[in-house]
Protein backbone atom coordinates (compact mmCIF):
# COMPACT_ATOMS: atom_id res chain seq x y z
CA UNK A 1 0.00 0.00 0.00
CA UNK A 2 2.90 2.35 0.77
CA UNK A 3 4.42 1.71 -2.64
CA UNK A 4 1.07 2.34 -4.32
CA UNK A 5 0.70 5.67 -2.52
CA UNK A 6 4.26 6.56 -3.53
CA UNK A 7 3.43 5.77 -7.16
CA UNK A 8 0.37 8.00 -6.97
CA UNK A 9 2.41 10.84 -5.48
CA UNK A 10 5.01 10.56 -8.26
CA UNK A 11 2.32 10.56 -10.93
CA UNK A 12 0.53 13.44 -9.23
CA UNK A 13 3.64 15.59 -9.40
CA UNK A 14 3.93 14.81 -13.10
CA UNK A 15 0.27 15.27 -13.92
CA UNK A 16 0.90 17.56 -16.90
CA UNK A 17 1.06 14.71 -19.41
CA UNK A 18 -2.04 13.12 -17.90
CA UNK A 19 -4.06 16.33 -18.21
CA UNK A 20 -2.85 16.94 -21.77
CA UNK A 21 -3.68 13.36 -22.83
CA UNK A 22 -7.16 13.49 -21.29
CA UNK A 23 -7.82 16.91 -22.82
CA UNK A 24 -6.78 15.80 -26.31
CA UNK A 25 -8.83 12.62 -25.98
CA UNK A 26 -11.97 14.52 -24.98
CA UNK A 27 -11.50 16.91 -27.89
CA UNK A 28 -11.10 13.97 -30.26
CA UNK A 29 -14.25 12.28 -28.92
CA UNK A 30 -16.37 15.41 -29.34
CA UNK A 31 -14.87 16.22 -32.76
CA UNK A 32 -15.27 12.71 -34.17
CA UNK A 33 -18.82 12.29 -32.86
CA UNK A 34 -19.91 15.72 -34.11
CA UNK A 35 -18.45 15.04 -37.56
CA UNK A 36 -20.16 11.67 -37.79
CA UNK A 37 -23.49 13.08 -36.67
CA UNK A 38 -23.24 15.92 -39.17
CA UNK A 39 -22.22 13.70 -42.07
CA UNK A 40 -24.40 10.69 -41.37
CA UNK A 41 -26.95 10.81 -38.61
CA UNK A 42 -28.47 14.27 -38.99
CA UNK A 43 -28.59 14.46 -42.77
CA UNK A 44 -32.17 14.66 -44.07
CA UNK A 45 -31.33 14.87 -47.80
CA UNK A 46 -28.95 13.01 -50.04
CA UNK A 47 -26.31 14.86 -52.07
CA UNK A 48 -26.56 13.34 -55.54
CA UNK A 49 -24.47 13.99 -58.64
CA UNK A 50 -25.92 13.02 -62.03
CA UNK A 51 -23.46 12.22 -64.82
CA UNK A 52 -24.94 12.31 -68.33
CA UNK A 53 -23.42 11.76 -71.75
CA UNK A 54 -25.98 14.08 -73.32
CA UNK A 55 -28.76 16.26 -71.96
CA UNK A 56 -32.36 15.75 -73.06
CA UNK A 57 -35.87 16.17 -71.69
CA UNK A 58 -35.61 12.99 -69.61
CA UNK A 59 -32.28 13.83 -67.96
CA UNK A 60 -33.42 17.42 -67.31
CA UNK A 61 -36.60 16.16 -65.67
CA UNK A 62 -34.67 13.68 -63.56
CA UNK A 63 -32.26 16.40 -62.39
CA UNK A 64 -35.20 18.64 -61.46
CA UNK A 65 -36.65 15.76 -59.45
CA UNK A 66 -33.37 15.33 -57.57
CA UNK A 67 -33.11 19.09 -57.00
CA UNK A 68 -36.62 19.29 -55.49
CA UNK A 69 -36.52 16.13 -53.37
CA UNK A 70 -32.84 15.75 -52.51
CA UNK A 71 -29.76 17.90 -53.20
CA UNK A 72 -28.31 18.06 -56.71
CA UNK A 73 -24.51 18.47 -56.84
CA UNK A 74 -22.70 19.70 -59.95
CA UNK A 75 -19.18 18.28 -60.11
CA UNK A 76 -16.49 20.38 -61.89
CA UNK A 77 -15.52 17.37 -64.00
CA UNK A 78 -16.38 13.69 -64.10
CA UNK A 79 -12.96 12.07 -63.80
CA UNK A 80 -12.66 9.05 -61.51
CA UNK A 81 -10.35 10.95 -59.16
CA UNK A 82 -12.74 13.90 -58.85
CA UNK A 83 -15.68 11.62 -58.08
CA UNK A 84 -13.72 9.51 -55.57
CA UNK A 85 -12.41 12.61 -53.78
CA UNK A 86 -15.88 14.20 -53.73
CA UNK A 87 -17.36 11.07 -52.16
CA UNK A 88 -14.58 10.73 -49.63
CA UNK A 89 -14.70 14.34 -48.44
CA UNK A 90 -18.49 14.46 -48.22
CA UNK A 91 -19.07 16.84 -51.14
CA UNK A 92 -21.40 14.26 -52.67
CA UNK A 93 -23.05 11.11 -51.27
CA UNK A 94 -24.23 9.30 -54.38
CA UNK A 95 -23.25 9.44 -58.06
CA UNK A 96 -25.43 8.01 -60.84
CA UNK A 97 -24.58 7.70 -64.55
CA UNK A 98 -27.36 8.06 -67.15
CA UNK A 99 -26.31 6.57 -70.52
CA UNK A 100 -27.28 8.22 -73.82
CA UNK A 101 -29.40 5.14 -74.56
CA UNK A 102 -31.57 5.73 -71.48
CA UNK A 103 -34.70 6.52 -73.50
CA UNK A 104 -34.50 3.21 -75.37
CA UNK A 105 -33.66 1.21 -72.25
CA UNK A 106 -36.79 2.46 -70.50
CA UNK A 107 -38.91 1.01 -73.29
CA UNK A 108 -37.75 -2.47 -72.31
CA UNK A 109 -39.80 -4.39 -69.69
CA UNK A 110 -36.75 -4.65 -67.44
CA UNK A 111 -34.60 -1.53 -66.98
CA UNK A 112 -30.86 -2.21 -67.00
CA UNK A 113 -29.00 -1.58 -63.77
CA UNK A 114 -27.58 1.94 -63.75
CA UNK A 115 -23.96 2.56 -62.84
CA UNK A 116 -23.71 4.19 -59.41
CA UNK A 117 -20.99 4.93 -56.88
CA UNK A 118 -20.99 5.76 -53.17
CA UNK A 119 -18.45 5.81 -50.39
CA UNK A 120 -17.52 2.23 -49.52
CA UNK A 121 -19.63 0.78 -46.72
CA UNK A 122 -22.12 3.66 -46.70
CA UNK A 123 -25.82 3.00 -46.12
CA UNK A 124 -26.49 5.81 -48.60
CA UNK A 125 -26.02 3.38 -51.49
CA UNK A 126 -29.40 1.83 -50.73
CA UNK A 127 -30.95 5.23 -50.04
CA UNK A 128 -29.72 6.58 -53.39
CA UNK A 129 -30.93 3.47 -55.23
CA UNK A 130 -34.41 4.01 -53.83
CA UNK A 131 -34.47 7.64 -54.89
CA UNK A 132 -33.34 6.83 -58.46
CA UNK A 133 -35.57 3.77 -58.83
CA UNK A 134 -38.58 5.75 -57.63
CA UNK A 135 -38.34 8.07 -60.63
CA UNK A 136 -37.59 5.54 -63.36
CA UNK A 137 -39.95 2.85 -62.04
CA UNK A 138 -42.71 5.47 -62.05
CA UNK A 139 -41.85 6.41 -65.63
CA UNK A 140 -41.95 2.77 -66.76
CA UNK A 141 -45.24 2.13 -64.98
CA UNK A 142 -46.87 5.15 -66.63
CA UNK A 143 -45.40 4.10 -69.97
CA UNK A 144 -46.87 0.63 -69.60
CA UNK A 145 -50.32 1.92 -68.67
CA UNK A 146 -50.33 4.69 -71.29
CA UNK A 147 -48.75 3.23 -74.44
CA UNK A 148 -50.34 5.91 -76.61
CA UNK A 149 -48.54 8.75 -74.81
CA UNK A 150 -45.50 10.48 -76.27
CA UNK A 151 -42.19 10.65 -74.40
CA UNK A 152 -42.65 14.29 -73.38
CA UNK A 153 -46.12 13.54 -72.02
CA UNK A 154 -44.77 10.61 -70.00
CA UNK A 155 -42.00 12.81 -68.59
CA UNK A 156 -44.56 15.44 -67.54
CA UNK A 157 -46.78 12.80 -65.89
CA UNK A 158 -43.77 11.25 -64.14
CA UNK A 159 -42.68 14.63 -62.81
CA UNK A 160 -46.13 15.28 -61.36
CA UNK A 161 -46.25 11.89 -59.64
CA UNK A 162 -42.76 11.76 -58.14
CA UNK A 163 -42.90 15.31 -56.83
CA UNK A 164 -46.02 14.39 -54.88
CA UNK A 165 -44.68 11.11 -53.51
CA UNK A 166 -40.95 11.63 -53.72
CA UNK A 167 -40.09 11.23 -50.03
CA UNK A 168 -38.12 8.11 -49.17
CA UNK A 169 -38.47 6.55 -45.73
CA UNK A 170 -35.27 4.94 -44.51
CA UNK A 171 -35.27 1.46 -43.07
CA UNK A 172 -34.75 1.67 -39.28
CA UNK A 173 -31.90 -0.85 -39.58
CA UNK A 174 -29.81 1.75 -41.40
CA UNK A 175 -30.21 4.19 -38.53
CA UNK A 176 -29.27 1.40 -36.12
CA UNK A 177 -26.18 0.65 -38.18
CA UNK A 178 -25.13 4.30 -38.13
CA UNK A 179 -25.57 4.44 -34.34
CA UNK A 180 -23.32 1.38 -34.09
CA UNK A 181 -20.72 2.97 -36.38
CA UNK A 182 -20.70 6.14 -34.29
CA UNK A 183 -20.14 4.11 -31.14
CA UNK A 184 -17.42 1.88 -32.59
CA UNK A 185 -15.46 4.72 -34.25
CA UNK A 186 -15.63 6.78 -31.06
CA UNK A 187 -14.09 3.84 -29.19
CA UNK A 188 -11.06 4.11 -31.48
CA UNK A 189 -9.83 7.14 -29.52
CA UNK A 190 -8.69 4.74 -26.79
CA UNK A 191 -5.84 3.89 -29.14
CA UNK A 192 -4.60 7.46 -28.82
CA UNK A 193 -5.61 8.95 -25.47
CA UNK A 194 -5.20 5.92 -23.26
CA UNK A 195 -2.05 4.85 -25.11
CA UNK A 196 -0.44 8.24 -24.36
CA UNK A 197 -1.40 8.03 -20.69
CA UNK A 198 0.00 4.52 -20.35
CA UNK A 199 3.29 5.53 -21.96
CA UNK A 200 3.49 8.66 -19.80
CA UNK A 201 2.83 6.65 -16.62
CA UNK A 202 5.49 4.03 -17.34
CA UNK A 203 7.95 6.73 -18.40
CA UNK A 204 7.50 8.75 -15.21
CA UNK A 205 7.80 5.76 -12.87
CA UNK A 206 10.71 4.03 -14.62
CA UNK A 207 12.75 7.21 -14.95
CA UNK A 208 12.10 8.12 -11.31
CA UNK A 209 13.20 4.74 -9.95
CA UNK A 210 16.21 4.58 -12.28
CA UNK A 211 18.02 7.38 -10.41
CA UNK A 212 21.22 6.07 -8.79
CA UNK A 213 20.51 7.56 -5.35
CA UNK A 214 17.05 6.04 -5.29
CA UNK A 215 18.40 2.69 -6.42
CA UNK A 216 20.87 2.62 -3.51
CA UNK A 217 18.14 3.56 -1.06
CA UNK A 218 15.79 0.85 -2.37
CA UNK A 219 18.55 -1.77 -2.15
CA UNK A 220 18.81 -1.04 1.58
CA UNK A 221 15.07 -1.64 2.05
CA UNK A 222 13.86 -4.88 3.70
CA UNK A 223 12.08 -5.87 0.48
CA UNK A 224 14.04 -7.82 -2.10
CA UNK A 225 14.57 -6.19 -5.48
CA UNK A 226 12.25 -8.69 -7.17
CA UNK A 227 9.42 -8.13 -4.69
CA UNK A 228 9.87 -4.36 -4.85
CA UNK A 229 9.75 -4.31 -8.66
CA UNK A 230 6.68 -6.55 -8.63
CA UNK A 231 4.87 -4.19 -6.25
CA UNK A 232 5.80 -1.21 -8.41
CA UNK A 233 4.48 -2.94 -11.54
CA UNK A 234 1.26 -3.97 -9.78
CA UNK A 235 0.77 -0.40 -8.58
CA UNK A 236 1.15 0.94 -12.13
CA UNK A 237 -1.26 -1.70 -13.41
CA UNK A 238 -3.82 -0.76 -10.76
CA UNK A 239 -3.53 2.90 -11.72
CA UNK A 240 -3.86 2.14 -15.45
CA UNK A 241 -6.72 -0.25 -14.76
CA UNK A 242 -8.64 2.49 -12.96
CA UNK A 243 -8.06 4.94 -15.83
CA UNK A 244 -9.11 2.33 -18.39
CA UNK A 245 -12.32 1.71 -16.46
CA UNK A 246 -13.08 5.44 -16.38
CA UNK A 247 -12.31 5.80 -20.11
CA UNK A 248 -14.62 2.93 -21.06
CA UNK A 249 -17.43 4.11 -18.79
CA UNK A 250 -17.18 7.64 -20.21
CA UNK A 251 -17.33 6.38 -23.82
CA UNK A 252 -20.28 4.10 -23.05
CA UNK A 253 -22.20 6.96 -21.45
CA UNK A 254 -21.23 9.45 -24.15
CA UNK A 255 -22.31 7.14 -27.00
CA UNK A 256 -25.46 6.08 -25.09
CA UNK A 257 -24.51 2.43 -25.35
CA UNK A 258 -27.15 -0.17 -24.63
CA UNK A 259 -26.65 -3.33 -22.61
CA UNK A 260 -26.20 -5.76 -25.48
CA UNK A 261 -23.66 -8.02 -27.15
CA UNK A 262 -22.02 -5.18 -29.08
CA UNK A 263 -21.25 -3.25 -25.88
CA UNK A 264 -19.84 -6.39 -24.28
CA UNK A 265 -17.58 -7.04 -27.28
CA UNK A 266 -16.43 -3.40 -27.42
CA UNK A 267 -15.31 -3.70 -23.79
CA UNK A 268 -13.52 -7.01 -24.45
CA UNK A 269 -11.72 -5.50 -27.45
CA UNK A 270 -10.68 -2.46 -25.40
CA UNK A 271 -9.32 -4.66 -22.60
CA UNK A 272 -7.30 -6.81 -25.01
CA UNK A 273 -5.83 -3.70 -26.60
CA UNK A 274 -5.07 -2.10 -23.23
CA UNK A 275 -3.12 -5.21 -22.23
CA UNK A 276 -1.11 -4.94 -25.45
CA UNK A 277 -0.43 -1.25 -24.86
CA UNK A 278 0.80 -1.97 -21.32
CA UNK A 279 3.24 -4.64 -22.51
CA UNK A 280 4.57 -2.40 -25.30
CA UNK A 281 4.93 0.64 -23.03
CA UNK A 282 6.74 -1.46 -20.43
CA UNK A 283 9.11 -2.84 -23.08
CA UNK A 284 10.03 0.60 -24.46
CA UNK A 285 10.33 2.52 -21.19
CA UNK A 286 12.29 -0.23 -19.44
CA UNK A 287 14.99 -0.42 -22.10
CA UNK A 288 15.29 3.29 -22.92
CA UNK A 289 16.81 5.27 -20.04
CA UNK A 290 16.70 8.72 -21.61
CA UNK A 291 13.56 10.87 -21.29
CA UNK A 292 13.94 12.42 -24.74
CA UNK A 293 14.40 9.02 -26.37
CA UNK A 294 11.34 7.61 -24.60
CA UNK A 295 9.18 10.60 -25.52
CA UNK A 296 10.31 10.38 -29.12
CA UNK A 297 9.63 6.65 -29.28
CA UNK A 298 6.21 6.97 -27.62
CA UNK A 299 5.12 9.76 -29.96
CA UNK A 300 6.29 7.79 -32.98
CA UNK A 301 4.56 4.61 -31.85
CA UNK A 302 1.29 6.18 -30.67
CA UNK A 303 0.75 8.83 -33.35
CA UNK A 304 2.25 6.75 -36.17
CA UNK A 305 0.16 3.67 -35.41
CA UNK A 306 -2.98 5.81 -35.06
CA UNK A 307 -2.45 7.41 -38.46
CA UNK A 308 -1.87 4.18 -40.38
CA UNK A 309 -4.01 2.00 -38.11
CA UNK A 310 -7.37 3.61 -38.84
CA UNK A 311 -7.89 5.95 -35.86
CA UNK A 312 -7.37 9.32 -37.56
CA UNK A 313 -7.90 8.19 -41.17
CA UNK A 314 -10.31 5.33 -42.05
CA UNK A 315 -8.39 2.27 -43.18
CA UNK A 316 -10.86 1.78 -46.06
CA UNK A 317 -9.45 4.79 -47.93
CA UNK A 318 -5.77 4.09 -47.27
CA UNK A 319 -3.65 2.39 -49.96
CA UNK A 320 -3.21 -1.36 -49.70
CA UNK A 321 0.49 -1.12 -48.87
CA UNK A 322 -0.32 1.19 -45.93
CA UNK A 323 -2.88 -1.29 -44.60
CA UNK A 324 -0.37 -4.12 -44.98
CA UNK A 325 2.16 -2.06 -43.03
CA UNK A 326 -0.47 -1.18 -40.42
CA UNK A 327 -1.26 -4.86 -39.89
CA UNK A 328 2.07 -5.13 -38.05
CA UNK A 329 0.73 -2.78 -35.35
CA UNK A 330 -1.79 -3.68 -32.59
CA UNK A 331 -3.76 -0.50 -33.31
CA UNK A 332 -4.82 -1.81 -36.73
CA UNK A 333 -6.42 -4.95 -35.29
CA UNK A 334 -8.10 -2.97 -32.51
CA UNK A 335 -9.75 -0.59 -35.00
CA UNK A 336 -10.62 -3.47 -37.36
CA UNK A 337 -12.55 -5.11 -34.55
CA UNK A 338 -14.38 -1.87 -33.79
CA UNK A 339 -15.18 -1.46 -37.49
CA UNK A 340 -16.47 -5.03 -37.62
CA UNK A 341 -18.78 -4.40 -34.65
CA UNK A 342 -19.99 -1.12 -36.13
CA UNK A 343 -20.98 -2.77 -39.40
CA UNK A 344 -22.70 -5.76 -37.82
CA UNK A 345 -26.40 -5.87 -36.99
CA UNK A 346 -26.79 -9.63 -36.66
CA UNK A 347 -24.00 -11.62 -35.03
CA UNK A 348 -23.20 -14.93 -36.63
CA UNK A 349 -20.60 -17.58 -35.82
CA UNK A 350 -18.47 -16.19 -38.63
CA UNK A 351 -18.62 -12.66 -37.20
CA UNK A 352 -17.68 -13.80 -33.70
CA UNK A 353 -14.93 -16.02 -35.09
CA UNK A 354 -13.44 -13.04 -36.93
CA UNK A 355 -13.73 -10.83 -33.83
CA UNK A 356 -11.97 -13.28 -31.51
CA UNK A 357 -9.34 -14.02 -34.16
CA UNK A 358 -8.42 -10.31 -34.06
CA UNK A 359 -8.36 -10.50 -30.26
CA UNK A 360 -6.02 -13.48 -30.54
CA UNK A 361 -3.69 -11.39 -32.71
CA UNK A 362 -3.68 -8.67 -30.03
CA UNK A 363 -2.86 -11.36 -27.46
CA UNK A 364 -0.02 -12.58 -29.68
CA UNK A 365 1.40 -9.03 -29.78
CA UNK A 366 1.20 -8.90 -25.98
CA UNK A 367 3.05 -12.18 -25.57
CA UNK A 368 5.68 -11.12 -28.11
CA UNK A 369 6.38 -7.86 -26.25
CA UNK A 370 6.62 -9.69 -22.92
CA UNK A 371 9.02 -12.29 -24.34
CA UNK A 372 11.20 -9.61 -25.96
CA UNK A 373 11.39 -7.68 -22.68
CA UNK A 374 12.30 -10.87 -20.80
CA UNK A 375 15.06 -11.74 -23.29
CA UNK A 376 16.50 -8.23 -23.13
CA UNK A 377 16.44 -8.41 -19.34
CA UNK A 378 18.29 -11.73 -19.37
CA UNK A 379 20.85 -10.35 -21.79
CA UNK A 380 21.39 -7.32 -19.56
CA UNK A 381 21.92 -9.60 -16.55
CA UNK A 382 24.49 -11.65 -18.40
CA UNK A 383 26.42 -8.52 -19.33
CA UNK A 384 26.51 -7.38 -15.71
CA UNK A 385 27.77 -10.74 -14.45
CA UNK A 386 30.71 -10.75 -16.89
Amino acid sequence: MIIFKTILQILKRNKKNLIISIGITLLLVFFISSQLKTNYLDQSTLKIAVVTQEDNALTDSFKDYIKKNQSLVNLPNISNKTITDALQFGEVDYVVWLPHTMMNELKEPQKNQLKTQTKEGSYKASWGDRVVDHYFNTYQLLQKNNPEKETNDLITMTTQVVNKTGNVVLDPTYQKKQDNMLRSITFNVIAYGLFLIIFASFTTINLTFSHDNLKIRNNLAPLSKRVFNRKVQLSILAYIGALTFLFIVFLLIFTKAEVNLMTFLLIINALFFTTTMISLASLVTTNLKNAEAINGASNLIVIGSCFIGGVFVPSQILPDFINKLASFTPTYWFTQNNLLLGQTLKYTKQTLHQFFFHCFILLAFTCAFIVIQYLLKMEDKQKKTK
